[in-house]
């Protein structure tokens, strides 16, 4: 009998290996047993699991056995641990029992048997759908023709859609066990997951497992107990059951969770679709695999059936997406599923605008539900659920968490949690007295790594920047302070005496002033998301794209809240109207307005718009409740240029003949953009003479205001004091 060996876990990268039960171990210690590749082995830490052992590179350590997170899990460890390894004889499986997530519905055993073979299974283990591609066990047999990995895979993605290639499963049961290799000839037994079986850790949380969403799920509770139990009472009073439910939101904000869980707590069966998937497939393959599975919908009652991004399917017919021919046919299906008794119909969105608008309303989708971004106190309850069995550190502040994650869907929310947990571990063996435990700066970490999903494009990088950071504009910063940071500091103060901020803000003034670089800085004071869109950008030559970039634009920085939106060189996409014919601007502009006046409802967003000639904008949108807060950033005076200049030259190895006062008096006419320019040129100048070790000198300095003039000239300074006039 081969004696076992200890070995150090290292976490395995391999995309080929990642999930599929292989592990990898030096060509040296395979000798040692006299074991080909792939042979089984076990791996014993806090718990025992097996896998198949394959050949790391010849320049790996032989002390070191790579494992995935997945294999980590099973075994009870994590990088940097000490696991046992010993060669076994795994027999062969005749039976395994599999648990799979509720909302799993008939999952094809000989799919099952196909992706799973070859690989050890242990008791007890969670397990991927992944296939392995390298030890196909020989058939034992006769028995019925295997199916292709090619056939099973494809059988996987109609079952369950993309969520196969994630999903993992537990092995509840062997035979005979308690570790034996799957082969296509198994026969897999599919069990439906408990929700109150702790080690299965189940895909879909418990109702109450889902964290700011309580609203939209007692919402959807009343409609499909109406649904199931209502039926008999509301026909003695002449109507019918409610028809189905359109669930919309953005992507991993908890749809397709709670209608899953919401199914447990009903105790009513799930049948999930993919409207992704299904707009893909040929329409006659497409119609066949529909009315299979919808006609396993009759019993037993009660039943709910979700179809995820319907959207793919039946899309708006003015939308870029082309109708689908599969659309009739499962407009047919749906209208018959909606007719059945104790039956109900559920979908998915991610915008409902995406629709084909006749699909809403009665007869098919009565109900609508939005799920939104999670506001700030949504997202302490969802990071309190995901963080109630990570053992935190008591400087973890789940508040200060949840401000700065403005934009985060629960998906983001989760993946934060688990990168946070992730980053722990691996220091763990750095920082032994710390070892496993959460800290408050693990979260920072994470936090450095993912990107609210809710908000991607337009949304501007911040980089640190704060008030300390501007030296200049002391009154503009009193202004802005006042109209962002006091709602958001105090909130009650501002509701019990009824005080309004504004929600617009018009900033005026010569180019390169600061305009956009001081939004920046009130973002990060505010802790908000930062939006930055030029005007020109929103124009488009098609008729209504513009308009529907905007209302985009301004949805996702609702999303995003609190946020702030700046509008950049807002003359040219709001200019003044009424100058003849209408024009595409004309419509931009009622849009805007129209925009504008809603924001008055809405908490914790601000619009702001930025010109160098507010001379052209449109006075419509500068009346109160609209950009109604005029904000003249003008240039620096002589203290501000020396307070810019400070900023500026505060990391620069500046000579003793430097003196920022007397360049300060020279710069009269100098924005803040040109003496940004300056100091660049001189600090240019002055690597270009001693490469090695620059000096910033004040000869350095003359030579490149020679190279810079004064972009402000008095004439462009007057047309501003003269619209700022009362």
């Amino acid at each position: 009998m081969q004696q076992p060996l200890t070995l150090s876990v290292q976490l395995l990268h391999s995309a080929i290996d990642l999930r599929r039960g292989v592990a990898r171990v030096h060509p040296t210690v395979l000798a040692q047993w006299g074991l080909p590749a792939y042979a089984a082995l076990a791996v014993t830490g806090t718990r025992i699991t097996a896998v198949l052992a394959a050949l790391s590179p010849p320049r790996s350590r032989q002390d070191v056995i790579y494992l995935d997170s997945l294999t980590c899990l099973n075994a009870g460890v994590s990088e940097g641990s000490w696991v046992e390894c010993r060669p076994i004889s795994a027999p062969t499986a005749d039976r395994i029992v599999l648990t799979f997530p509720p909302e799993v519905t008939n999952p094809e055993p000989r799919a099952l048997a196909t992706v799973l073979s070859g690989k050890v299974l242990t008791e007890g283990d969670r397990v991927s759908l992944l296939p392995q591609d390298y030890v196909r066990p020989p058939r034992a047999g006769p028995g019925p023709d295997p199916m292709s990995v090619t056939e099973a895979i494809r059988t996987l993605l109609g079952a369950l859609g993309e969520k196969w290639k994630q999903m993992d499963v537990v092995v509840a049961g062997v035979h005979p066990g308690p570790t034996a290799v799957a082969t296509d000839q198994t026969t897999v037994v599919v069990a439906r997951q408990s929700l109150n079986d702790a080690t299965a850790m189940p895909v879909v949380p418990r109702l109450e497992d889902l964290g700011g969403i309580g609203p939209q799920a007692r919402l959807l509770e009343e409609w499909l107990s109406v649904s199931f139990a209502g039926g008999p009472l509301l026909a003695r009073m002449g109507f019918r059951p409610p028809d189905g439910v359109l669930v919309s939101g953005p992507a991993g904000c908890g749809k397709s969770s709670l209608v899953a869980a919401m199914a447990a707590h009903l105790g009513a069966g799930l049948t999930v679709m993919y409207g992704t998937h299904l707009a893909s497939w040929n329409p006659a393959d497409a119609a066949r695999y529909l009315q299979t599975v919808l006609g396993r919908v009759y019993a037993p009652p009660p039943q709910i059936v979700l179809f995820e991004d319907i959207d793919k399917v039946l899309p708006h017919p003015s939308g870029e997406a082309c109708p689908s021919a599969l659309g009739p046919v499962l407009l047919d299906q749906l209208r018959a599923v909606n007719a059945r008794p104790q039956v109900a119909l559920v979908a998915t969105t991610r915008d409902r605008s995406n629709i084909d608008p006749s699909v809403i309303g009665p007869g098919l989708f009565e109900n609508e539900l939005e799920i939104p971004v999670p506001r700030k106190e949504e997202r302490f309850e969802i990071l309190a659920v995901h963080t109630r069995s990570m053992p935190l550190a008591e400087d973890v502040s789940l508040s200060d968490i949840a401000e700065r994650t403005a934009g985060f869907v629960g998906a983001d929310l989760r993946l934060l949690c688990q990168k946070a947990a992730a980053r722990s571990l691996w220091n763990g063996p750095d920082r032994t007295r710390e070892a496993g435990r959460i800290f408050h700066r693990d979260f920072l970490a994470a936090l450095a790594e993912v990107r609210p999903s809710a908000v991607t494009d337009r949304q501007v990088e911040l980089g640190g920047v704060r008030f300390e950071d501007v030296g200049d504009l002391d009154d503009v910063k009193a202004v802005l302070e006042e109209i962002v940071l006091w709602p958001l500091r105090f909130p009650e103060t501002m509701r019990r005496y009824g005080l309004k901020a504004p929600k617009g803000i018009l900033l005026y003034g010569p180019p390169g002033c600061g305009k956009t670089f001081i939004m920046k800085a009130l973002a990060n004071e505010a802790s908000a998301s930062f939006f930055v869109v030029r005007g020109p950008e929103l124009l488009s030559k098609w008729v209504g794209e513009s308009e529907r970039a905007i209302r985009d634009l301004f949805r996702k920085a609702e999303a995003a809240a609190p946020s702030i939106l700046l509008l950049d060189e807002i003359d040219s996409l709001a200019p003044m109207r009424g100058r003849g014919v209408e024009t595409s601007t004309d419509r931009v502009v009622g849009q805007l307005l129209s925009l504008l006046d809603g924001l008055v409802e809405t908490e914790e967003v601000w619009v702001v718009g930025a010109t160098n000639r507010p001379d052209m904008v449109d006075p419509a949108l500068l009346r109160p409740g609209r950009l109604e807060r005029l904000v003249y950033v003008g240039p620096p005076g002589k203290e501000a240029r020396l307070a810019i200049l400070s900023v500026l030259t505060r990391h620069l190895p500046l000579g003793d003949d430097v003196d920022l006062h007397s360049l300060a008096e020279r710069t009269q006419g100098y924005s803040s953009a040109d003496l940004e320019a300056l100091v660049r040129n001189a600090m240019v100048a002055s690597v270009k003479q001693t490469p090695e070790e620059p000096v910033l000198s004040s000869a350095h300095l003359r030579q490149a205001l020679a190279a810079t003039p004064p972009s402000l000239r008095p004439e462009l300074l007057a047309q501003y004091a003269a619209f700022g006039a009362p």
